[in-house]
């Protein structure tokens, strides 16, 4: 319901029923859902700031942090697969390429290494399509970061595996 509220602009109401899951969440600590949401509420604030964008990655950081600390204690086997939650961190990679234009992308200017947005986004991609290699959405968003670091051939490489796997694109 949240993250209604926020695609529907209402991030006032949106930001109070985040602060209530919150306090909610006190005795338990906060789950990396809760972190992605403040994530998505920061990123649709309106601001002139331009650090904003990458202030309110640090929240998606976070929740990348907990879903890792989660997912290490999982065995191996198909509920493994469930909890992972490959749809999950799909999200936080969205959230990671989310300001690459197409300007961007056609420059190929953007900075890949590890610790820029662009780079943790295509390395949890690489992550998620290891386990989960049919998962034809987060070849496609490789191919967007790959394009905005100027990688054309391993862009090429993303969208060739897209429609090896389906190659009628349905």
């Amino acid at each position: 319901m949240i993250e209604c509220k926020i695609a529907q602009g209402e991030i006032d109401d949106a930001e109070q029923q985040i602060e209530f899951v919150n306090v909610l969440q006190m005795s338990v600590g906060k789950t990396s859902q809760t972190a992605y949401l403040e994530a998505l509420l920061e990123i649709k604030k309106p601001s002139d700031n331009p650090e904003h964008f990458f202030n309110a990655l640090k929240f998606v950081d976070n929740a990348l942090k907990m879903q890792i600390t989660y997912s290490k204690t999982l065995s191996s086997g198909f509920s493994m697969y469930s909890k992972l939650n490959p749809d999950f961190l799909y999200s936080l990679a969205e959230l990671y390429l989310s300001h690459v234009s197409m300007k961007e992308m056609s420059e190929g200017a953007e900075n890949a290494t590890p610790t820029q947005p662009v780079g943790k986004g295509l390395k949890l991609l690489e992550t998620i399509t290891r386990q989960v290699p049919g998962f034809l959405p987060a070849f496609m968003l490789i191919a967007k970061g790959k394009l905005a670091v100027g990688n054309d051939i391993d862009a090429a490489a993303a969208i060739t595996k897209v429609l090896n796997i389906d190659p009628r694109n349905e």
